[in-house]
């Protein structure tokens, strides 16, 4: 093994989350830009690793059933391009990585759904580790639903300075806020799987943003009915999504031809006071890789 890298896409988000069968459940809205997890069996040069992505490593070691004696001297290495504690699945894609990058340097090769499974042992987990948009239990990862659906969209992400960190925003509070919106989001869940029944981008983004309506309630975003009216004047918008345990927005764009018209409503309306980072990304729903060459 001379060096092993995988990498995972990160999120704006989801593009729907709720209680379903009295279980939190949530889609990802996945994008184009990733962590990257790479180990080596020498010690590698400026190697940065988080505590969640080192216990990924041990806790992978447990699930392959290593023992101790025959546990290899690893070193893991992290780099990612996603902003921490936004709501852009930063933990997630750097603990997946790690995971399936871990599982490969035993030549064990893991499954998604195992390494979901691992990921939910450290911390609520989005669905970004799957190859297809996947509804996805995020607490107890036991319950997975591919759709083999890769909706090609753009995201338009307004980004704040403002942070969550994940276990402060999981309360028992916030938890029964999402029982009680319940039914309201069996109807969300309903028009999601007519998008993807149909392969309906319009659906889909219509879906999302009653989602993220509904998330007004538990976790309110600044300046969202400003945002959400936007949407009325551009042919271009899908939706409109949010992260629900995060601070993002996301403006889902079939096609960039309006792009700059909307950044000009966004500056008028004194939006960008508060979402002062605006950066664009294609979805994307490839899953982990591992990177070759």
């Amino acid at each position: 093994m001379d060096k092993i890298v995988v990498s995972c896409p990160g999120s704006c988000g989801e593009l729907i989350q709720g209680y379903i069968d009295n279980e939190l459940k949530l889609v990802s809205c996945g994008i184009e830009s990733y962590s990257y997890a790479t180990i080596k069996r020498e010690t590698l040069t400026n190697q940065q690793a988080g505590d969640k992505a080192k216990d990924a490593l041990n806790l992978t070691e447990k699930y392959l059933g290593i023992t101790e004696e025959n546990q290899l001297e690893l070193d893991l290495d992290i780099r990612s391009n996603l902003p921490v504690a936004k709501g852009m699945a930063s933990s997630t894609a750097d603990i997946a990585a790690a995971s399936l990058a871990t599982s490969l340097a035993y030549k064990k090769p893991l499954q998604f759904k195992d390494i979901a499974k691992i990921c939910t042992q450290i911390e609520s987990t989005d669905s970004v580790m799957f190859d297809s948009m996947t509804l996805f239990a995020s607490k107890s990862g036991d319950f997975v639903e591919e759709t083999n659906w890769r909706p090609e969209f753009y995201v338009l992400v307004l980004e704040p300075e403002t942070l969550i960190k994940t276990a402060t925003f999981h309360t028992q509070k916030n938890d029964e806020l999402f029982k009680q919106q319940a039914k309201s989001f069996s109807r969300v869940h309903a028009l999601y799987l007519t998008a993807v029944k149909e392969k309906s981008l319009d659906k889909l983004g219509e879906a999302a943003t009653k989602s993220a309506i509904l998330n007004q309630v538990i976790l309110p975003k600044p300046f969202f009915k400003e945002v959400v009216s936007i949407q009325s004047n551009y042919q271009s918008v899908l939706g409109i999504n949010v992260a629900h345990s995060g601070t993002v927005i996301g403006i889902l764009l079939r096609d960039l031809t309006e792009k700059n018209q909307i950044i000009n409503e966004l500056e008028k309306e004194k939006v960008t006071a508060i979402y002062n980072n605006i950066n664009v990304y294609r979805s994307c729903f490839e899953g982990l890789k591992e990177q070759k060459g």
